[in-house]
């Protein structure tokens, strides 16, 4: 991997060679093994007033089927309310439930608990409040909440490591050349939004403010360079504005590139949808980091998109969507949601039903030996 790591709604590194394990008894000694995506997670929120709680959809890239509830079916119980990101890292599959103040962890294949880490306890009764977004790095994973903080926890003894104090209500994170990005959102209160540059080591941070910094998100890497998403403002009217991605710049410098609403990105493109309130025009755009260019992308039959990832190694790109109610006509946020999966060309491959508030995507990966 760079020297970067992706968030997880939705990324994931490409394929990579290496060799195996050097056990006399290892029948695959010196064969050379590689990576392939062999699933594809959907997180799905569900709706905490309604009383639905959040789910783990799996579609299966060799049967090319989608199996929905495979936390809920492999333990017995729920996920919690307000699942909201997931990474996988290694052979275990982290979650976080922000509601229940909850990381599971998991094994990616099984999908059986291996461990529940309650991050009140972990980091603090205040600090560790309602866990928000993954990252992973050097045999640790990053998580940041909402009590201001981002704690490093080992994978193995699954033990607090490092804590980062960041700014108000961190949202997405990021490792990128040595430095720990976190979008801190203010929960869109636009008073004290910031994104915090952590050197990771030295534990010194900087925080990066100004105009284009109004209610930071989600980071991605694109050819190199780090870009974030801003949600932007509201009007007096609750119009939205000044949504977008903006590059940041080793000098800490931005610019504006498209507006939007989500992303992702894989080495040189990177991929958006723009749906602000209460628009009902919804565009999608593919940004070229090599020359600078937007090109729309006609991507159909999407209702109500609610997240975007795509595939590094077959160029998939994944919109998950809510469905329209009949009979209002808008997104039906207690119903059950769809992912469409679309080739590099932007035509429809497939469609395939997906939990409740469907919100980012996780990919799993598998070894093959040649």
């Amino acid at each position: 991997m760079k020297k970067h790591l992706w968030t997880i709604a939705a990324l994931l590194m490409g394929a990579s060679l290496f060799t195996a394990c050097n056990d006399d008894d290892d029948p695959k000694k010196n064969l050379q093994g590689f990576e392939v995506i062999d699933g594809m997670l959907t997180v799905c929120s569900g709706n905490e007033r309604a009383g639905i709680p959040g789910s783990l959809t799996l579609f299966d890239y060799e049967k090319e089927a989608a199996t929905q509830n495979v936390f809920a079916k492999a333990n017995g119980m729920s996920l919690g309310s307000t699942a909201n990101d997931a990474l996988v890292y290694g052979t275990k599959l982290y979650v976080t439930v922000t509601n229940e103040n909850t990381l599971w962890v998991l094994d990616s294949k099984t999908f059986k608990a291996i461990k529940r880490i309650d991050t009140k306890e972990l980091v603090g009764n205040d600090t560790g409040l309602k866990p928000r977004r993954l990252c992973s790095y050097e045999g640790k994973v990053y998580v940041s909440t909402f009590g201001g903080v981002v704690a490093a926890i080992d994978t193995i003894a699954y033990e607090r490591k490092d804590l980062y104090q960041a700014g108000s209500y961190p949202e997405g994170i990021i490792v990128h050349n040595g430095f720990l990005y976190v979008a801190n959102s203010d929960y869109g209160n636009g008073k004290t939004p910031s994104i915090s540059k952590i050197n990771l080591k030295t534990n010194t941070a900087t925080a990066i403010v100004g105009k284009d910094v109004i209610n930071p998100q989600y980071f991605a890497v694109s050819g190199n360079e780090l870009f974030f998403l801003d949600y932007g403002g509201y009007d007096a009217e609750y119009n939205q504005h000044d949504n977008g991605i903006r590059r940041l710049n080793d000098d800490d410098t931005m610019n504006r590139i498209v507006d939007a609403t989500a992303m992702t990105a894989n080495d040189r493109f990177v991929y958006s949808y723009n749906n602000p309130y209460p628009t009902t025009k919804i565009a999608y755009n593919k940004y070229d980091t090599r020359n600078g260019s937007v090109t729309a992308l006609a991507l159909q039959n999407i209702d109500s998109p609610a997240a975007i990832g795509i595939d590094l190694v077959k160029g998939w790109l994944y919109v998950a969507s809510l469905k329209k109610n009949p009979e209002t006509g808008y997104a039906d946020y207690k119903a059950a949601g769809y992912v469409n999966i679309y080739d590099a060309a932007g035509n429809l491959h497939k469609t395939y039903d997906t939990g409740v508030g469907p919100t980012t995507f996780a990919f799993r990966t598998k070894l093959l030996f040649k």
